[in-house]
C-alpha cells in the first residue's frame, strides 16, 4: 500500500466505463488527464528505483486530512532528517508564465502548480507539528515528460525540469538516510491516516442494466470469445489473450464498478453475457480467487487483495 503509484477509484471507474458504457467528452478529458498523471508517477517511481541505492521510505499518492483540509502528495520521500515532497507533472508541450500565472502557448490558463505545492508543504508541516514530529520539509515539482518546456520560468523556484532529473537524483543520493523507529512510526502514522478517496472526486452516474456485458478486448474494446481451453480471441482485432487473464480483467471491471456486489458464479456469468460456461467460471474462481464460505451466500475475493491492507 502506497509503496507504488496506484490508480484512483475515479481513474479505474472511468477506464471500465470507457469499455462498457456511453462516454461524454468531459469524462474522456478526465480519463486522459488521470492516465497522463499516473504514467508520470510511474515514470518517476522507475527513476527513483533505478537511481537510489540508499532507499528512503517512499510513499505515493498519499492523502491525509489536516485541520479539515485535504493534503494530497504524489510522492513523499522520508530521509533521516528531511521529508522531500514531490509534485509530479507529466505535462507535454510548451508553457509560459506571465505575471505569476501559467498558460499554454495557446493561451489556456492552468492552475499554478507552485501554489499547489506551497499549500501541500504548509499542510504537511502542520501535520508534523500536531504529532510532535521534527523534520525539515523540502518541496519540488518534477516535470518528467521530455517534451515539456516552460518559458519565462523564474530562478530560485523548486522546479526540476526533465534535463535536471539526473542531477536531482545525485542530490538525493547525498542526503543522510539512516532510518530508525521514528521513521517507521511516521510511515505507519501516514499510511494509517491515508484516505483512499478524495471528496473532490465525483464518480459519474451509471447503472448495471445500461452497461455492455461480455468479455471485452483490452486493445480495441471488441467482443472476445473462447478459443479452445487456454485462449480468448477478439472478434474485431483478432488479438489473443490467455483465458484466465481475460476473465480476471473483466471481473476486475465488475468489482470496480459495483464494489457492493458479490463475485460469484451467477454474477460473473451474467456480467460476461453468458459467453463462457458456469463450470469454467467456477473453475477459474476456485483457482485464481479466494472463497469466502458463507453457505449459500458464498462468494470470492481477489487473492492479491488479501495483502493490500
Amino acid at each position: 500500500m502506497l509503496t507504488k503509484p496506484q490508480k484512483t477509484r475515479l481513474h479505474l471507474v472511468l477506464e471500465s466505463l470507457s469499455r462498457r458504457g456511453e462516454f461524454s467528452n468531459d469524462e474522456q478529458s478526465t480519463l486522459k488527464r488521470l492516465s497522463a498523471g499516473y504514467e508520470g508517477e510511474l515514470n518517476f517511481y522507475t527513476i527513483l528505483k533505478e537511481n537510489l541505492k540508499v532507499k528512503p521510505i517512499q510513499l505515493f499518492d498519499l492523502q491525509i486530512h489536516v485541520n479539515g483540509s485535504e493534503c494530497q502528495i504524489d510522492a513523499l520521500l522520508i530521509f533521516e532528517n528531511e521529508l522531500i515532497v514531490c509534485e509530479v507533472k507529466n505535462y507535454q508541450g510548451d508553457f509560459i508564465i506571465n505575471n505569476g500565472d501559467w498558460f499554454t502557448l495557446t493561451n489556456q490558463e492552468i492552475r499554478n502548480p507552485l501554489h499547489q505545492l506551497s499549500r501541500t508543504k504548509v499542510l504537511l508541516q502542520q501535520y508534523l507539528k500536531k504529532h510532535n514530529l521534527s523534520f525539515t520539509v523540502k518541496e519540488f515539482i518534477i516535470f518528467v515528460h521530455p517534451e515539456f518546456h516552460l518559458y519565462q520560468a523564474p530562478l530560485n523556484t523548486p522546479i526540476i525540469f526533465p534535463p535536471q532529473i539526473n542531477r536531482f537524483m545525485n542530490q538525493l543520493k547525498n542526503i543522510p538516510c539512516k532510518l530508525h523507529n521514528k521513521h517507521k512510526n511516521l510511515e505507519k502514522l501516514l499510511t494509517t491516516n491515508h484516505q483512499s478517496h478524495s471528496s473532490h472526486s465525483i464518480l459519474p452516474d451509471y447503472n448495471y442494466t445500461s452497461l455492455r456485458k461480455g468479455i471485452i478486448c483490452k486493445k480495441c474494446n471488441g467482443d472476445m470469445e473462447e478459443v479452445g481451453r487456454k485462449y480468448s480471441i477478439c472478434l474485431q482485432c483478432s488479438s489473443r489473450e490467455e483465458y484466465d487473464q481475460a476473465i480476471k480483467r473483466n471481473i476486475k471491471d465488475f468489482s470496480c464498478l459495483f464494489p457492493d456486489k458479490k463475485v460469484n458464479v451467477k454474477e460473473v456469468s451474467d456480467w460476461l453475457d453468458h459467453k463462457t460456461s458456469s463450470f469454467r467460471i467456477r473453475t477459474h474462481l476456485s483457482r485464481k480467487f479466494t472463497l469466502v464460505n458463507s453457505g449459500r451466500s458464498s462468494y470470492y475475493v481477489f487473492k492479491d487483495e488479501e495483502n493490500e491492507e
